[in-house]
This record gives structure tokens, sequence and C-alpha cells, in this order.
């Protein structure tokens, strides 16, 4: 009888585990940008996007007060590059 318990356990299906995504950030050269909103920014690094298939930028946004938070943009320009 203890065999029946035992095989009844292994034989059942185990659960898929869910499927977590994991983002590592490539680090790159800081520089300045802007977002479309023209909100000024600080990037730091890349991730990969949301969708697996394009990039996302790290950035440090800096509020009046001088508090610093990390978010994540799509896109950004270059202060040098935006026209």
């Amino acid at each position: 009888m203890a065999n029946d318990f035992y095989d009844d356990a292994v034989d059942e299906p185990e659960a898929a585990a869910p499927v977590q995504h994991f983002t590592c950030m490539i680090q790159i050269e800081p520089f300045d940008a802007e977002t479309e909103d023209d909100e000024k920014l600080r990037v730091v690094g890349i991730v990969q996007g949301t969708d697996d298939e394009t990039f996302d930028f790290i950035a440090i946004k800096t509020l009046e007060n001088g508090e610093m938070y990390p978010t994540r943009e799509a896109t950004v320009w270059s202060v040098s590059q935006k026209s």
C-alpha cells in the first residue's frame, strides 16, 4: 500500500513552472537625453524590451526637488542629436 501512494505521487504530472522574464541591464556610456515630452534624463543602460523584440533604455530622471529615480523608456533622443 505504501508503494501505491508513492506510485500515484510519482505518476502525477508536474505543473509547468511559470515562465519568468529576467532582464539584465547592459551598461552603456551614460548620455543626456530627452523623452518625447521633453523630460530631461540621463541614460545609463539598455535592457530587452517587454515584447522581447526591442530594447528599452534605463534612464535616471531627476525631479525639481533633486529626487532621482530609475525609469524604463522605449524612445529617447540624445540632447546633442535632437533638432
